[in-house]
């Protein structure tokens, strides 16, 4: 173990990208494990909320190739840095909710600007700057720092929300952390190389593609995962829970646990990465089931612990081959994938809301079937 870690941090390029990942990952957790209990704590519906995150990955979709537009013509350091300013100023306007709620409900413009520009270059970097043979560990340490810092980042959002009844200390924490992932990224990593400038129509003929459909079909199915991963399990959880405090202390308390045994499968995924996809796709289809017997606070820990462990396994697995496609393929294929995840994640929104005016009973069980569905999708039509 030593020697696993050991060899991450004296590559330069990995310990930039590991600094990438605390400030991101701290706002990443905000948003998937905190925003939706946060909104239906200040009173807003489930439908509302639903409708809230699928607008904001439909314009993240739209959004997307600019990525791709900005980075080949700025370099990928000062696109971290505008996604950076631009997520910050997400977090701003959250704060905004109590008093001017028109303002906090707009939120998932930014929001959708800050991660279409950055992901498709976020995932670009890693692809170039970590070896092959190598990604699966790199994808769980990464996990490890993620579990860390999205622990930190629910307890604090949770205190300040409920003592000092105040999610600008929030936005503020939240903007120092981004500011140490654009300096890691504008200090430390290494340069990149363009051959081409690309444009916004070059990634739509990609997504039009005879060659691109079957890898289409799968990110539309992992879309639906991320949909169900990002929303829906923070939402379940906290009408287990019923209370922001106790739903904090349970979220805190599955980041740690997670990470615990997070390292554990990223020589698997590197030993046969097509083997631990087909495994992790079953397992994330049984994660869905036992969402079903989620009935207390202990339960509800303890199977989103499982679930969380299980999806970080499906998500490396599958990163790990989608990384290894970018490295051949180049930015125009990242942007494209994000535009398929984006449209799907905001379609299974979409629907969960019509599907919530009967019931949130309804819309959860839905929800459990769409994305048992897009496993199956995710896993039998990426080809590597």
């Amino acid at each position: 173990m030593r020697k696993y870690i050991s060899g991450h941090i004296t590559n330069k390029n990995y310990v930039a990208l590991y600094f990438n990942t605390i400030g991101i990952k701290f706002a990443s957790a905000l948003v998937l494990s905190f925003v939706g209990a946060y909104f239906y704590f200040e009173g807003i519906p489930l439908p509302v909320i639903l409708l809230y995150f699928g607008a904001e990955f439909l314009l993240r979709a739209i959004i997307s190739p600019f990525s791709g537009v900005v980075t080949t013509k700025f370099g990928y350091a000062r696109t971290v840095i505008i996604a950076n300013i631009l997520l910050a100023g997400y977090f701003l306007a959250l704060s905004a909710l109590d008093a001017y709620p028109v303002i906090g409900l707009s939120s998932f413009v930014l929001h959708s600007l800050a991660r279409g520009l950055y992901y498709p270059t976020k995932h670009y970097m890693q692809a170039k700057f970590v070896q092959e043979f190598n990604r699966g560990r790199f994808l769980t340490l990464e996990i490890v720092i993620a579990s860390l810092t999205g622990a930190a980042a629910v307890l604090f959002a949770t205190y300040s929300v409920t003592v000092w009844q105040s999610f600008l200390p929030v936005a503020l924490v939240a903007g120092l952390f981004l500011a140490i992932s654009s300096l890691s990224v504008t200090l430390l990593l290494g340069d990149l190389e363009y051959n081409h400038r690309i444009q916004y129509l070059d990634v739509l003929r990609r997504c039009k593609s005879i060659a691109y459909r079957a890898d289409a079909k799968a990110f539309t199915g992992f879309g639906v995962n991320v949909a169900f991963n990002n929303v829906v399990v923070t939402l379940l959880v906290f009408f287990v829970v019923d209370s922001l405090q106790l739903f904090g202390l349970v979220m805190a308390t599955v980041f740690i646990l997670e990470m615990l045994l997070t390292l554990t499968y990223g020589r698997l995924i590197d030993k046969n990465r097509l083997r631990s996809n087909k495994v992790a796709s079953f397992l994330q289809v049984g994660s869905y089931v036992s969402f079903l017997f989620a009935a207390t606070p202990i339960l509800v820990a303890a199977i989103k612990t499982a679930y969380n462990i299980v999806f970080n396994i499906f998500d490396s697995s599958f990163t790990v081959r989608f990384h290894s496609k970018i490295s051949r393929q180049g930015l125009v294929y990242a942007c494209a994938k994000e535009v398929n995840l984006g449209l799907a994640a905001a379609g299974t929104c979409f629907a969960l809301a019509g599907i919530a005016y009967f019931g949130s009973y309804a819309a959860f069980a839905s929800a459990l079937v769409l994305s048992s569905l897009g496993v199956w999708l995710a896993w039998t039509q990426f080809k590597d």
